[in-house]
């Protein structure tokens, strides 16, 4: 399968062997070598199953270095190691002329495996903090021969860097150059920042994982060194503004030779003037997930983003290309997602800033309103709406108006209820209205208001409950409201990072579902929601802080919406534990039992369904976390994402497994299901207590059905427990408050 011979095994080193203590899996690296020497970045993995079985492999062996052909290949240098590393000097610039620059070597012979590998120690402080090791080895080259070489190691005196660097022990040529630092530094809204509403910008350096981006972020070849870019593009990522939406790229900012990536941004100010900016947030954020996934199972085998797959595993060829500030849309972003070995895209639009209602009469309302917009009618993008608000008959606005007469020439204010946004505004237009204002029927701030209908040609704003009412109660009293509906201007989603999490978890969910040479294993009624709400649960969960409390509100998109941070932000409700909150059950996919508004296209509706099964992850991370004072045990909050053991990284780990075991286009049950499994493959199925307590209290308990298939909206929700878990929970609850006795008579 790799296109080796028999004869390419003949000369290899064991470099190392360990085994994974949470999955049994034991991981072998053979290192190639030939004449003793080793062959640069050739090497085979080898990953086993505790029983012996081989779970997967890859190889990056040179094939025909084989006996044949030794006899081309050089075994001794012509260029010494303190000529290699003069020419080192001299090709990049070092100083070279100092009468104290004396080079001392000496032999030294390292062995590992049985096999002399020879090695140099050069001694030069002017150019390295430690001694220099310089060793021979083979270094491949284009046309598939290798060369024989110095690999030298300097760690400059400024502690700054760390070369590694392949000198021809021919001619003395630099065969390849990186710098282990990988000292890149942006300024950006940082992890775990939601958006600038979060925190302040800071300089990230060094924000790569050694284990997920070996060589850094720029780099995208095997050979470090070769191949490097300075600007917003590497191994995992392709950045650029595509202003024009013709989706051929455009600008990408250069760090320089640095990889400095520092550019000024104003937020008051259009985002064509910060596009350095903004690129650099994309380009740290996108290659950040792509590193904190791959430690949860999104890696090379797994089908994950990347141009070179060092392992060899799975197909390379697809880092994402990611288009920032695209002019295509308004008020969105996507993913475009494809198989492994096809790079998909990735698009951030700008969002119309909230509206604002400006009144100006009467004088003891006189003030600006914050507002949020409606996705349909046209835009307020620095026009406005004038005139005098009339309250709608019926107030709802579900039916055709009463009061069209009043409501002719004038903008109508409706109350939001049972009917769809679009209903409304289209009994205001029937009825001569010039614009409309929905006021909130609940104390929960406002929402952006849904829906899809060519036909409506009004603006219309959403403001809060409390706001309405001023405007009611002035009206009751006889005023006459006179206001203006304000447009604010653009935001810039690539800055928006809950936005730029939630798309990327779009490629994760689909290419984790049904194997990563499958797209479309998320496109049914119940999946293709479940693939909006493991999008939405990503970003609370990758922004979560040790701040954050299980009561408490978070939300996606609150930036973008212009919602204050724990708002409703893009969603209907906030993401809380607490029902009285987020009220959100199984049973809200379905027109005919839902509790809640919905979307005009129902209630099925991905980004509605989305939300209740992002709410029911959010649940279980919760739980996870803080047990429930009673029989689950919580495992407490880990900030750190990468290494991590609190019940956040626990939960990240089922979800993520549980992806991988799930059937192609689940039903939300299938879902629940496969996080179970998870937990018996992870840790026995500890932890099945807490993933049926997340579940059953959102109605997906153990009697709920799911309507026979993916494409059913006719489910029933239930809210109870399996009895064996309710049992050992009531067993482990009595044994712990010393109410048992003999376990048998129990």
């Amino acid at each position: 399968n790799f296109g080796l011979s028999v004869h390419d095994l003949d000369d290899f080193r064991v470099t190392d062997m360990y085994t994974s203590g949470h999955t049994g899996v034991t991981h072998v690296y053979l290192q190639q070598m030939h004449n003793e020497l080793d062959v640069f970045h050739a090497r085979i993995n080898v990953n086993l199953l505790s029983d012996g079985h081989v779970l997967s492999a890859g190889s990056s062996f040179l094939p025909n270095l084989s006996a044949a052909t030794s006899s081309l290949l050089p075994v001794s240098p012509t260029v010494s190691a303190v000529q290699a590393l003069s020419s080192l000097m001299h090709q990049i610039g070092w100083p070279s002329d100092s009468a104290d620059q004396a080079i001392d070597s000496r032999q030294a012979y390292q062995a590992r495996a049985s096999q002399s590998r020879r090695l140099t120690v050069l001694s030069a402080s002017h150019l390295s903090l430690e001694p220099i090791p310089a060793q021979l080895f083979y270094v491949p080259q284009p046309d598939g021969q290798v060369e024989l070489a110095w690999q030298l190691e300097v760690q400059t005196p400024d502690g700054q860097h760390w070369y590694d660097a392949g000198v021809s022990a021919t001619t003395g040529e630099i065969l390849y150059l990186s710098d282990r630092g990988h000292h890149a530094s942006y300024h950006v809204y940082p992890f775990p920042l939601s958006d600038p509403d979060d925190g302040s910008r800071a300089v990230v350096t060094d924000a790569h994982d050694p284990t997920a981006s070996p060589l850094g972020w720029h780099d995208t070849n095997l050979s470090p060194g070769v191949g490097e870019f300075t600007d917003t593009r590497g191994n995992n990522a392709v950045v650029q503004e595509d202003t024009d939406g013709n989706d051929t790229g455009g600008f990408r900012p250069d760090g320089g030779a640095g990889l400095n990536f520092d550019f000024p941004i104003d937020l008051s100010a259009d985002p064509s003037t910060y596009q350095g900016a903004s690129v650099t947030n994309a380009f740290y954020w996108t290659n950040l997930l792509h590193d904190l996934h791959f430690q949860y199972g999104f890696d090379e085998v797994a089908g994950n983003f990347q141009t070179t797959n060092f392992s060899g595993n799975g197909l390379g060829g697809d880092a994402v290309v990611v288009d920032v500030q695209d002019s295509a849309e308004l008020n969105n972003a996507r993913f475009f997602s494809t198989p492994d070995g096809t790079a998909p895209r990735m698009e951030f639009f700008n969002w119309l800033a909230p509206p604002v209602v400006d009144i100006h009469i009467p004088a003891g309302l006189a003030g600006t309103y914050a507002a949020s917009p409606a996705v349909f009618g046209p835009t307020l993008d620095g026009t406005e709406v004038s005139g005098q608000i009339v309250i709608s008959s019926p107030v709802d606005g579900c039916s055709p108006l009463t009061n069209a007469a009043a409501i002719n020439g004038n903008i109508a204010l409706i109350e939001r209820g049972t009917c769809f946004f679009v209903d409304k505004v289209n009994q205001a237009q029937d009825a001569g209205a010039i614009g409309v204002v929905v006021t909130n029927n609940v104390s929960d701030g406002t929402v952006t208001m849904g829906g899809e209908d060519s036909g409506i040609v009004l603006a219309s704003v959403m403001l809060s409950l409390e706001d309405g009412n001023l405007i009611r109660d002035a009206i009751a009293g006889g005023d006459t409201v006179q206001v203006d509906l304000v447009g604010s201007g653009l935001r810039d989603s690539a800055l928006d990072n809950s936005i730029i999490i939630h798309e990327y978890g779009h490629g994760v969910s689909n290419r984790l579902t049904g194997g990563p040479s499958s797209a479309t294993s998320l496109v049914s009624e119940q999946s293709g929601g479940m693939g909006e709400g493991w999008s939405d649960w990503w970003a609370l969960m990758l922004t979560q802080t040790a701040n954050d409390t299980q009561m408490g509100t978070k939300s996606v998109g609150a930036f973008v919406s212009g919602h204050v941070a724990g708002g409703a932000g893009i969603r209907r409700f906030p993401y809380s534990f607490d029902l009285a909150v987020n009220p959100l059950t199984y049973d809200d996919i379905d027109d005919a039992q839902a509790d809640v508004p919905c979307s005009s296209s129902g209630c099925a509706e991905v980004h509605d369904s989305g939300e209740i099964w992002a709410s029911v992850l959010w649940d279980l991370n919760w739980l996870l976390i803080n047990g429930d004072g009673a029989n689950i045990i919580g495992q407490g909050f880990d900030a750190d994402l990468y290494r991590g053991n609190g019940g956040n990284n626990l939960a990240l780990q089922l979800v993520m497994d549980g992806l991988k075991l799930q059937p192609s286009n689940p039903t939300f049950l299938d879902g629940r299901d496969a996080i179970l499994q998870a937990d018996v493959a992870l840790t026995g199925g500890v932890n099945h207590l807490a993933i049926w307590t997340a579940f059953a209290r959102r109605g997906m308990g153990f009697s709920a059905a799911d309507g026979g298939n993916a494409n059913s909206t006719s489910i029933t929700e239930a809210f109870d427990m399996p009895t064996d878990i309710l049992r050992d929970a009531q067993w482990n609850g009595d044994q712990a408050a010393g109410n048992v006795g003999d376990g048998l008579t129990w």
